[in-house]
């Protein structure tokens, strides 16, 4: 009795089932990506609609703003000191919170049409309440002077180095068709081969069902011819 064969009758040989789970983990990764690609996206064009509807206050998400740094001005020595290229971040601040600055912080305030981030060196008080915070760059000998404290816009809280400058890209024009343009080159390159090899796997198929059918013909052919013969 001829062998079964094993796809046949329902089996999984070991190169199929490895076939099976590298097609697998293709797509779970090709949706993780599109997944973080759809996130980037979705938080680049909250930042830039925001930052174009309301000027006075950088862009936030959920009341902290990132913030990309295009100086060297708090580029120092001290833990929380940061380069020129870091994304940082600000919490946005209300007045009961610009109250509770103290000396040492870093802060973000507005200076006509741009943003300035650098540490508070004295906080100015009358009658026990913050008039005015002195600022200075960790990087920089002379302060910015003394900075109304309602143009304090928030407080630093943290850093991620040379992250800014590829923020700065995502905001850029040219940014936002990358973001949009890869992933859809991306998935339209990847189905089509997808596609390509199914159809290349069928055809081979159909050929080789053709080619058995053939040898069939011919073997019952050779068969019937020998009993003919008898």
């Amino acid at each position: 009795m001829p062998e079964e064969n094993s796809e046949k009758s329902g089996e999984v040989t070991p190169k199929r089932s490895k076939r099976r789970a590298f097609k697998i983990a293709g797509y779970v990764a090709l949706g993780i990506a599109a997944a973080l690609l759809v996130i980037v996206l979705a938080l680049n064009l909250t930042i830039t609609i925001k930052g174009s509807v309301n000027q006075d206050v950088p862009p936030d998400l959920f009341g902290t703003a990132p913030m990309a740094v295009t100086t060297d001005s708090m580029e120092g020595e001290e833990e929380d000191s940061f380069g020129e290229g870091a994304l940082i971040f600000v919490r946005l601040l209300d007045d009961e919170g610009r109250q509770q600055l103290e000396a040492w912080d870093i802060v973000t305030y507005r200076h006509e049409k741009t943003f300035v981030t650098h540490r508070i060196i004295g906080v100015n008080r009358v009658d026990g309440k913050i008039v005015s915070v002195t600022t200075k760059g960790d990087n920089r000998t002379d302060s910015d002077g003394a900075i109304p404290i309602e143009n304090v816009i928030g407080r630093y809280t943290g850093k991620m180095e040379g992250i800014g400058s590829f923020v700065m890209f995502l905001q850029s024009p040219t940014g936002i068709i990358v973001c949009i343009g890869v992933p859809i080159a991306l998935f339209i390159v990847i189905d089509t081969l997808r596609i390509t090899l199914y159809n290349r796997k069928v055809r081979a198929r159909i050929k080789a069902e053709e080619a058995a059918r053939a040898e069939q013909t011919a073997q019952d052919g050779d068969g019937q011819e020998k009993t003919d013969n008898e």
